[in-house]
């Protein structure tokens, strides 16, 4: 059994050492005990070959450029002995998706269509390429196309039988997500709520994706007026969110603005004090005195 903590504060002690105080929950919190358990069984299981799982953990790491060097490497290799093969079309996704994460989005959709055009079997790596087409069309603001790109992923794991699900759940939910962005709030409702359904059932029940699913459910009721079920919404995603982040993490100051703003709306003016006090507190330690947003 590894031990597990939770984050308490962080200190900066100077320009390059700042002191980060760990607060264990192994012995108190079961759920986190789950989520760690779940991360690690998803982490380390894998039948892709070593040079991509290799890249997949820079990336995670946040090490683009190592990440990218390792993949262009094993593209050079399987562009002059096997171009037509599943892996350089994995190379080639993989190098999407580091251009994606260093916002060179023209990039990224190019290599995402070559991939696209080496590897045509309808299975569950064409439709992660589709979804990762649409994540890169959200990013830009192409939402109608995004949502394409998404059904033509949807469409595909639908007919697959799988054990895991994540790959269907997280697609209910980015077209739930466009769906919100293009303003249709019932259509968002309809698809965030398929992947809340199953999401329960197979993530843990700290597990940040679901915090996420809850936030544009909450959002997707405010949008349709319906602030009741909106404040529980965003009250389940603020549960969730107090267990991994940082109590001064800005995005627990936006859950709480929103749910002073959605208690203003039902009256509860008591409520909404409290939250849009617990708000202030947050944005006054995580922003500087002269941000706009304070």
């Amino acid at each position: 059994m590894h031990s597990i903590f939770e984050i308490g504060e962080i200190h900066q002690i100077n320009e390059r050492l700042w002191q980060v105080e760990l607060l264990s929950t192994i012995n108190n919190d079961k759920r986190m005990t789950e989520l760690t358990d779940y991360i690690r069984q998803h982490t380390t299981k894998s039948e892709t070959h070593p040079w991509f799982r290799l890249a997949e953990l820079f990336l995670q790491m946040g090490h683009h450029d190592e990440a990218e060097g390792i993949l262009q490497q094993f593209a050079d290799f399987c562009l002059t002995y096997a171009p037509d093969s599943m892996s350089y079309a994995k190379c080639l996704h993989g190098l999407g998706l580091t251009q994606q994460l260093q916002g060179d989005f023209s990039k990224a959709l190019s290599l995402f269509e070559q991939a696209l055009q080496i590897y045509t079997i309808p299975d569950k790596f064409r439709a992660t390429v589709y979804n990762d087409l649409g994540k890169t069309h959200f990013s830009v603001g192409n939402y109608s196309t995004a949502l394409l790109n998404y059904k033509k992923s949807l469409e595909i794991l639908e007919t697959i039988i799988d054990s895991d699900l994540r790959p269907l759940i997280l697609c209910y939910a980015y077209i739930g997500e466009t769906y919100l962005r293009l303003g249709k709030a019932r259509d968002a409702q309809f698809y965030v709520k398929k992947a809340i359904a199953i999401g329960q059932k197979v993530f843990p029940s700290v597990h940040p994706h679901l915090a996420i699913w809850y936030t544009l459910m909450g959002e997707a009721y405010r949008m349709t007026a319906d602030f009741t079920n909106a404040t529980q919404f965003y009250e389940k995603a603020l549960k969730i969110k107090e267990k991994y982040l940082p109590p001064d993490h800005v995005e627990l100051g936006h859950t709480l603005s929103e749910l002073g703003l959605l208690n203003e709306k039902l009256n509860n003016y008591s409520s909404a004090l409290s939250y849009h006090e617990k708000a202030l507190q947050i944005r006054n330690k995580s922003l500087s005195s002269n941000h706009p947003d304070l």
